[in-house]
């Protein structure tokens, strides 16, 4: 559910190894919704706290999620947490050799360099992801990016 960052939507991404118990803790603690695709654990909690993922892939859930629980489209909110790390903020907009010194050299294929000539980088310094824009991307979104990341280093 990593895309829901990319709303800004703020997501803790649950570790395999994390024991149910302290699972349900933290959501609890941390008032968050548990996402599953678990029927047994759903039952379990009568679906108090925790929503069954009807969907099999990524987008199918995405849309699943955002129409349960009412999630809309906000160019304010997009991109302005990591979805990698779940971190708010970006350095940016930077150059190829900026992006390079604070992530290192190999940190962006050459392809990805001859066509992209700004970039961001996440502001958690044990993630540093690099985003950039693709033609996929909208123009508007490099706007939104570039106008929230002007003045400060956080957005």
């Amino acid at each position: 559910m990593r895309w829901l960052r990319v709303v800004g939507v703020d997501v803790a991404v649950a570790d395999s190894n994390d024991d149910l118990e302290s699972l349900l803790q933290m959501a609890e603690r941390e008032q968050r919704v548990i996402l599953s695709k678990n029927g047994k654990f759903h039952r379990q909690r009568g679906g108090e706290g925790c929503y069954f993922l009807n969907g099999n892939d990524t987008k199918s859930q995405f849309r699943e999620v955002a129409t349960h629980f009412g999630i809309k489209w906000n160019d304010e909110r997009f991109l302005t947490i990591c979805a990698k790390c779940n971190a708010r903020g970006f350095k940016g907009p930077m150059s190829l050799e900026e992006a390079r010194k604070i992530c290192g050299e190999n940190a962006i294929k050459e392809r990805v360099a001859a066509q992209v000539t700004e970039f961001w980088v996440c502001n958690n310094t044990d993630c540093k992801q690099i985003y950039w824009v693709r033609q996929y991307f909208s123009y508007r979104w490099a706007q939104n990016m570039r106008m929230r990341t002007k003045n400060s280093e956080t957005c």
